[in-house]
């Protein structure tokens, strides 16, 4: 039998957790407001903290939820204290806290008893340590015998004063730690990002310093890989329906780096060949990133093939085409210079490139076309090797330093030396004896 939710009235828990508080004479180091501060820890029934809605964590799975059972789209952030909303976050934590990926609830299953406090705000909401409370208190509705300690929780309280955006910014703190067990999924971490930075107003040295990015640029790497698995989402008619774009993580960092070298048309294009091929990975018969040139080096060569096979004529290309290059990565605008008035060269593929019923067939043959062009650049790089090669050797060569090197070995760089040359002369009598022949012909 599940683990029955109640939501004990607000003003209740705190006066519950005030008493709590008063009386404990336990204390841990907790770093606030850039402070070490001594913040009381307490026990409480198991039933009466509630989980905090504002967790990015579950972001991907509540929006889901919402979907699929028609709730209305501020359920779970209107509803952090109505029984309805705290009872399907706790399923859902539930189902994350046996993630293999930090299996929480196994390892609680196996101990059997609370390794670590919690951390509640003054009024019972769960700052960190969600999922460990949906597995305790899942085990405890198991077996209260086997998992009696369970009854009741330990938590460390916040003061009174913390607010939203301190709150905020203690649980990114906490959960993007390197060894936090189970790291935020790609996606809800960049939704807290835009989340912190849009609505918080949190400025972004902190937000940098408490995410550990090494620049303050990468900041907009992550918002503008957001900002694309917007864009696709909107493109197949499903706009927050993250779940569709979760497991094309690397993908969509590609299509972001792709983006930034190039004008606004190419990136339009891009963005096009991208989303088909996303929305479409039965099409290509291997993984989506494989054919991340497509919409990369190669997207002009794609489209050029794809415009002849399918008998449309392209305009001819504008000396202007190439100059407005999209904006440099550290502009403040997440899709800086992407929304610049393209040029026309490749308009005319715009209906085909489109998300209609036949989309899929556009994937396939977009996918057929790269084939032919990794194939003939095979063939290239095979009549070229020779040439390759010579110039990796001309550059060997060149590297030889022998006043820095041990004259003992003098005797053994000549004996090579003598090898390459006769190799070498091997060679250009075969290419003059070539060259002789063609001549002939």
């Amino acid at each position: 039998m599940p683990f029955k939710i109640q939501v004990i009235d607000r003003n209740d828990r705190k006066v519950q957790i005030d008493a709590e508080v008063k009386s404990s004479s336990q204390q841990e180091r907790f770093t606030y407001r850039n402070q070490t501060k001594l913040l009381p820890v307490v026990q409480l029934p198991v039933d009466l903290p509630i989980y905090r809605m504002k967790n990015f964590r579950t972001s991907v799975e509540q929006r889901e939820y919402i979907r699929q059972a028609g709730k209305n789209e501020k359920f779970f952030a209107s509803g952090e204290e109505t029984l309805s909303a705290q009872t399907a976050q706790h399923k859902i934590l539930l189902q994350m806290s046996k993630d293999s990926r930090g299996d929480i609830y196994s390892e609680l299953a196996h101990v059997g008893t609370q390794s670590e406090p919690l951390l509640l705000t003054s009024h019972g909401v769960v700052v960190n340590g969600n999922r460990r409370l949906a597995a305790m208190r899942e085990l405890y509705t198991l077996d209260n015998n086997l998992y009696k300690s369970f009854g009741y929780i330990d938590a460390i309280i916040l003061p009174e004063s913390a607010g939203p955006k301190e709150i905020d910014l203690i649980e990114s703190e906490l959960q993007m730690r390197p060894e936090t067990k189970l790291q935020y999924d790609w996606i809800p971490r960049r939704l807290k990002l835009r989340y912190e930075l849009n609505d918080l107003k949190i400025d972004r040295a902190q937000i940098k310093e408490v995410y550990r990015f090494k620049r303050e640029t990468d900041i907009n790497k992550e918002l503008q890989q957001l900002d694309l698995v917007d864009e696709y989402l909107q493109f197949i008619g499903a706009p927050g329906q993250y779940k569709l774009a979760e497991q094309s993580e690397q993908i969509f960092k590609e299509l972001q780096a792709t983006l930034k070298d190039k004008s606004p048309e190419e990136a339009q294009r891009s963005r096009q060949v991208a989303f088909l091929l996303i929305k479409h990975p039965q099409a290509l018969g291997t993984r989506v990133y494989d054919y991340r040139n497509a919409f990369g080096k190669d997207l002009n060569r794609v489209l050029e093939q794809f415009a002849i096979e399918n008998n449309i004529q392209l305009p001819e290309a504008s000396p202007s085409d190439d100059t407005n290059i999209v904006a440099a990565e550290d502009s403040d605008d997440p899709l800086a210079g992407m929304n610049k008035k393209p040029s026309r060269r490749y308009a005319p593929l715009t209906p085909l490139l489109q998300n209609t019923p036949k989309s899929k067939d556009v994937a396939e043959h977009i996918a057929r076309i790269y084939d032919s062009i990794k194939e003939e650049q095979k063939e290239e790089d095979k009549r070229k090797a020779g040439l390759k090669a010579a110039q990796d050797a001309n550059r060997l060569l060149h590297s030889i330093n022998l006043a820095e090197s041990d004259p003992d070995t003098f005797p053994s760089i000549m004996a090579q030396l003598e090898v390459v040359i006769t190799k070498a002369q091997k060679i250009k009598a075969e290419i003059e004896k070539t060259a002789k022949a063609k001549r002939k012909k």
